[in-house]
């Protein structure tokens, strides 16, 4: 009896989702053709960048302010002319790895992953990208840990799928957090994953 009521149970689960037009899905990571357009912005050198749309560019770069010398990213409308968007890092980060993550043949947000750091990786930015506009989902503190003392990009070793409204990014490496704070914790891989939903961020142990 138990056994069929856990099957009913499932059935119903997955009668539901079909309802709810609910999926799973996995990301892929894909490179952009990259920008030939010479684009030329105040106190702003830049490192690389990523045709996002007809009409709007990725730009990753240093910010040379005197008085805001920062990395980060800035999205271009190569139409107006304008800056549409900016975020830059507010520390000593010296690198700015960009990844892209998109579901081939979905119209799901597509998922930014930076990592950042200076020497060693010290964690990742994630930004969720739909309709051409971008929104900063916020940092997890997770790096590679590559050998005794370096921590390298974890992104390349990241799964990411999407169920629902929900995506789920997990690693198929050994993973560490709070290395920096001397409070580092190590993870086998899958024993950790970062669930986004709603633009916030839920970590899940396992």
């Amino acid at each position: 009896m138990k056994i069929i009521c856990l099957l009913t149970g499932i059935l119903i689960s997955i009668i539901q989702s079909v309802a709810l037009g609910q999926t799973f899905n996995e990301y892929s990571e894909y490179k952009p053709d990259h920008s030939n357009i010479d684009i030329k912005i105040d106190s702003f050198n830049v490192s690389e960048a990523f045709k996002l749309s007809t009409s709007s560019i990725l730009i990753f770069g240093r910010s040379t302010n005197l008085f805001q010398s920062s990395i980060g990213i800035i999205q271009y409308d190569i139409l107006k002319n304008v800056m549409i968007y900016k975020d830059f890092c507010k520390g000593d980060e010296s690198f700015f790895k960009p990844h892209l993550f998109k579901i081939d043949g979905k119209n799901d947000p597509v998922l930014l992953l930076c990592n950042v750091g200076a020497d060693y990786s010290w964690g990742v930015l994630i930004y969720s990208i739909k309709n051409d506009k971008i929104k900063k989902i916020g940092y997890i503190d997770v790096s590679l840990k590559a050998d005794e003392n370096e921590y390298d990009d974890p992104v390349p070793y990241a799964k990411i799928t999407r169920y629902g409204k929900t995506s789920t990014i997990s690693f198929t490496r050994e993973v560490a957090t709070d290395w920096q704070n001397d409070n580092m914790k190590l993870y086998d891989p899958g024993k950790i994953t970062y669930e986004i939903k709603r633009n916030h961020i839920d970590i899940n142990y396992r």
